[in-house]
């Protein structure tokens, strides 16, 4: 569709050709208009560009829709369903948008930022962190006969 042969087609040409002649051959089945020779002919003038708006040429009244006096309206633009929602460009010095999550609490020692898992403290102090926290007393404690 493009007129130049996809790569599978490259590959067949390539081997059914002759590798002496490959190179020739190949040119052949790329179509003339994407030939060096026709992009230096279709750039060979100068192109002038146009300074500013006040200098650009009129639209045709034809081209134009009912009420409209300068400008053609663009296509309307239809964002495809499952498509990400564009977010607005934020300031340099507006902070980023915050996070949903909140923090996490340990339920051993009910400290923010880390979890019962992740807790570092000794496995033999987890029963007086315990014992502590619920008010519990130990009837091996000699200290509480």
């Amino acid at each position: 569709m493009s007129g130049i042969p996809c790569t599978h087609a490259m590959t067949a040409i390539s081997h059914y050709c002759d590798k002496s002649v490959m190179k020739d051959k190949i040119s052949d089945f790329v179509q003339q208009s994407l030939s060096k020779s026709a992009y230096l002919q279709t750039y060979r003038g100068m192109i002038q560009p146009i300074p500013n708006q006040k200098r650009w040429p009129e639209v045709p009244a034809y081209l134009l829709n009912e009420g409209q006096t300068e400008h053609l309206i663009p296509p309307p633009r239809t964002v495809q369903p499952g498509r990400p929602k564009t977010q607005r460009k934020r300031e340099l010095d507006e902070p980023p948008k915050g996070g949903r999550s909140g923090t996490v609490v340990c339920k051993i020692c009910l400290e923010p930022g880390h979890n019962k898992r992740t807790w570092k403290k000794k496995k033999n102090n987890l029963n007086t962190v315990i014992f502590t926290a619920f008010n519990i007393t130990s009837s091996n404690n000699p200290e509480s006969t």
